[in-house]
């Protein structure tokens, strides 16, 4: 149990199938993508982030200070697309704002992550990839794409699973049970 609700996952697949000429294009090219939602959130009393989005590459980093941001770039600046978060218990969870029947959009999310986080980080896009840069000691890592790159350079923890299902998967560094997979890439 990664922390995704596999129907919510569903609906998000969905969702992406009815707006697909929109998700082709989107987490490509970063042209005419600009910065139109930062969401601050205190990391105090949070031990999990869940985040799912449709068609955005996520990119998560460590963050600077004791917060954790969600910066959203796209090339159309709509309220109703910008990322949701709420708090369910002592996870934190980001979902992609409205995609259904939105055409030309092309976006990405970058989400910054104190690097004292040491709990459980589930990340899900449908259309994108899951990048990291940063070395991560996590209670458990949960990275899935169904199409696009999911890779990671180094991470601890008891339980890492990265799959794509059409892209590649790569870790840098890893220690902690490892569960890696992708059909095609």
């Amino acid at each position: 149990e990664d922390g995704v609700d596999l129907n919510a996952f569903l609906g998000d697949v969905g969702n992406f199938a009815s707006g697909l000429i929109s998700g082709l294009f989107s987490g490509g090219n970063v042209a005419n993508q600009r910065l139109v939602n930062t969401q601050v959130v205190p990391l105090a009393g949070i031990d999990g982030i869940d985040a799912s989005f449709v068609g955005e590459k996520i990119y998560f980093f460590h963050a600077d200070g004791d917060d954790v941001v969600i910066q959203e770039y796209m090339n159309q600046d709509d309220p109703d697309l910008f990322a949701t978060t709420h708090i369910e218990g002592t996870t934190l969870q980001v979902h992609s704002g409205r995609r259904q029947g939105v055409f030309g959009l092309r976006s990405y999310v970058e989400i910054y992550i104190p690097a004292s986080f040491a709990g459980s980080l589930s990340l899900v896009t449908v259309r994108g990839g899951v990048v990291s840069n940063n070395a991560w000691k996590l209670s458990s890592l949960s990275a899935r794409t169904v199409s696009g790159e999911v890779a990671v350079e180094g991470v601890e923890a008891s339980l890492v699973r990265l799959s794509s299902t059409s892209g590649n998967v790569k870790v840098g560094r890893a220690a902690g049970s490892l569960d890696l997979h992708s059909i095609s890439g």
